[in-house]
C-alpha cells in the first residue's frame, strides 16, 4: 500500500505535509495542521483527505506526517542571550521599531533556515534582543488566537523555504512567547530561500555565496555540523 500515511496514525492537532486540491496538478507541497479528516477509509493511495486548520481551510491530501502532538518536550527556557543555538524575535510579523511586516517574518524564516542547516536550535518570538519577555500581544491581536497565529508562522515557512522541515512549536504557558524548535537536520537535507543559502554562526543567519555554500556542504554532508 505504500508509505502514505494511514487514517488511523492520523489525528486532529497533528502538523502534516499536504497536497492541496488546488495544486493536485504540480504536486506542491503544505505543511500545516490537522482541523479534520475527512477519508472514511483508513487508507487512500492518494493520501488522506483532511482540511487544515488556517485561514483558508485548505483541503488536501496527506503526504506526510510532519509531527504529532505526542512529541518529546521542549526546553522553553529562555537562555541569557542569543547565541549558536538561539534566538529571539520580539514579533512574527508585527512592525516594531519602524520595522517592516515583510521584513520580520523573512528573518524568522531566514534564522529556521540558518538553524537547519547547522546544528538546529530555538528561535523565540515575544522575546526581546536583551533578553526580556515582550510577549504575543500584538501578534496575537492580529491573528486572533494561538492556532491561528502557529497556522500562520507554519504556512509562511512552508511557502517561504523551499521544501517542507521537520520542527516543533510550543508556546509557553499563558501564550507570553513561543518557541520554534529546529532538530539537527538529516544527512544531505539542506534548505534554501529563493535561491539563497543562510547557516548559524555565532548569533546571527549568515547568507553564504555558491561556492562557499558548496564547499560548506561537501564538508559537512553529514548530520549537523
Amino acid at each position: 500500500m505504500g508509505e502514505l500515511p494511514t487514517r488511523s496514525q492520523l489525528k486532529e492537532g497533528m502538523s502534516v505535509s499536504i497536497v492541496a486540491t488546488k495544486d493536485t496538478h504540480t504536486g506542491k507541497r503544505t505543511v500545516g495542521i490537522i482541523r479534520n479528516i475527512n477519508s472514511r477509509g483508513d487508507y487512500d493511495s492518494n493520501g488522506i483527505m483532511v482540511v487544515l486548520n488556517d485561514e483558508a481551510w485548505t483541503r488536501g491530501r496527506v503526504k506526510e506526517i510532519i509531527s504529532t502532538t505526542e512529541n518529546r518536550p521542549i526546553n522553553l527556557d529562555i537562555p541569557n542571550t542569543e547565541d549558536m543555538h538561539n534566538e529571539f524575535k520580539q514579533t512574527f510579523g508585527v512592525p516594531v521599531d519602524g520595522g517592516k511586516a515583510n521584513d520580520i517574518k523573512f528573518a524568522v524564516a531566514k534564522e529556521v533556515a540558518a538553524f537547519w542547516n547547522a546544528k538546529g536550535g530555538r528561535l523565540f518570538i515575544g522575546v526581546h534582543d536583551d533578553g526580556h519577555i515582550t510577549g504575543l500581544k500584538k501578534d496575537l491581536k492580529q491573528h486572533k488566537d494561538s492556532d491561528k497565529l502557529e497556522s500562520a508562522i507554519r504556512s509562511y515557512l512552508g511557502d517561504t523555504l523551499d521544501k517542507p522541515l521537520t520542527y516543533e512549536l510550543r508556546f509557553a504557558e499563558n501564550d507570553e512567547y513561543l518557541v520554534i524548535h529546529i532538530p539537527i537536520r538529516k544527512k544531505g537535507e539542506w534548505v534554501y530561500i529563493d535561491g539563497e543559502f543562510f547557516v548559524r554562526e555565532g548569533n546571527r543567519a549568515q547568507k553564504y555565496t555558491t561556492q562557499r555554500a558548496s564547499e560548506y556542504q561537501r564538508m559537512y554532508g553529514g548530520d549537523g555540523r
